[in-house]
């Protein structure tokens, strides 16, 4: 799907107009949610759902996330890497933390497949709620801390415990999933702070 139109920053021009028209049409192709889509605009950061008139509102008034490029919460299919394409890809600028879930998704799709039935229907399946949901949160490492911010949701609890490893902090009050359920609640600054204190509380 194209996705130029993404980076415009006149909202005015046709063209942006017409990659707002074009996204919509393909998200309510997709949608499983009835009349509404995540609204992938910057204020909402594809956290609420929204009818296609105020998604389009917001687009055209506020303007899409400039990072959103692969629409895999509207529809796009999550395309995997080959083995052949992993050897001669260059080392890569950032965290890497898609491309290691992506190969890990990669390695086990391939895995299904010899184990899988020959059935001979090809036709996807939905995911269940497990999967639905961890594809949810999975959409935490495509959404900003904050806007213009080089850290995403994900990469920054998982640079947090990579900090708490390095110094060896440990304490029964400060285990990794506490301090993922308390990152994922909200990201907002009151928050992070709380979350700081929480990793660097001694004992």
């Amino acid at each position: 799907m194209e996705w130029n139109w993404v980076k415009l920053r006149n909202r005015a021009l046709l063209e942006y107009r017409q990659g707002i028209k074009d996204f919509l049409d393909f998200a309510f192709e997709h949608t499983t949610m009835g009349y509404k889509i995540y609204c992938p605009c910057k204020k909402c950061n594809n956290y609420f759902a929204k009818t296609r008139d105020d998604v389009e509102a917001d687009l055209l008034t506020i303007g899409i996330l400039p990072s959103y490029t692969h629409w895999f919460r509207h529809g796009e299919e999550r395309h995997f890497q080959t083995c052949d394409s992993l050897d001669s890809d260059d080392e890569s600028d950032g965290d890497g933390l898609s491309e290691m879930v992506e190969d890990y998704c990669a390695a086990f799709n391939a895995a299904s497949c010899v184990a899988g039935d020959s059935s001979g229907d090809s036709t996807p399946e939905k995911p269940n709620d497990d999967a639905a949901n961890f594809f949810l949160k999975l959409g935490d490492n495509e959404q900003k801390l904050f806007l213009d911010y080089k850290y995403t949701k994900l990469s920054f609890i998982v640079k947090l415990l990579h900090i708490k490893c390095l110094n060896k902090v440990f304490s029964p009050t400060c285990s990794a999933q506490k301090v993922y359920e308390e990152g994922a609640k909200d990201v907002a600054l009151s928050a992070l702070t709380g979350i700081n204190a929480t990793i660097f509380a001694y004992g």
